[in-house]
């Protein structure tokens, strides 16, 4: 089952599954998943990260799932990794769309989170008006989990705001406070 996980280290497995899932769809299209020792290293190594990825997120399953074709390809047992790869890049494709959906795009206004989200940001918004460093960094710091968009926002006005662009950061957090509601 999916674990809830900070905004950097879901983006990071996000990152890390596009990846994985690009070369096994290349890979995929050669005879058997490989087709020499060079793609069989990059099936290796490839299956060895996204494995420590699905761990690091809570994915135990998809995650135990990699370590046996890692060591299939180790041990050159391409009849496990021809049986069992297509449904790991099935089911990795599915993860990744799904926390795609939920890690990308704007802020959700409705619903709790989404109102506390918005609240968030007016609160900075007026700490940047108030010229209340601490404040808005301190907050910042507290969001723990929120969309890309938001964490790319919120790095923005936090920028701003250690080099004492206060207006900056209050104008970033207004239009982003315009953008979701709209």
């Amino acid at each position: 089952m999916f674990m809830t996980g900070n905004a950097a280290m879901l983006d990071s497995f996000v990152r890390d599954a596009r990846k994985t899932v690009a070369l096994l769809e290349e890979l995929k299209q050669k005879n058997g998943w490989w087709e020499d020792d060079k793609d069989l290293g990059r099936f290796i190594i490839t299956i060895h990260g996204i494995k420590s990825s699905l761990g690091s997120i809570g994915e135990k399953e998809l995650s135990e799932t990699a370590s046996v074709l890692e060591t299939s390809g180790r041990d050159k047992a391409f009849d496990i990794i021809t049986s069992s790869t297509p449904g790991f890049l099935t089911e990795l494709a599915a993860l990744l769309k799904k926390l795609e959906q939920e890690t990308t795009g704007g802020v959700e206004i409705t619903g709790e989170d989404g109102e506390d989200m918005y609240d968030k940001i007016s609160a900075i918004k007026e700490m940047c008006s108030d010229y209340n460093r601490r404040g808005v960094l301190e907050l910042i710091a507290s969001i723990k989990s929120c969309t890309q968009k938001t964490n790319e926002v919120l790095e923005c006005i936090r920028e701003h705001v250690q080099q004492s662009d206060f207006e900056d950061a209050e104008d970033t957090a207004a239009s982003y406070l315009d953008e979701i509601t709209q």
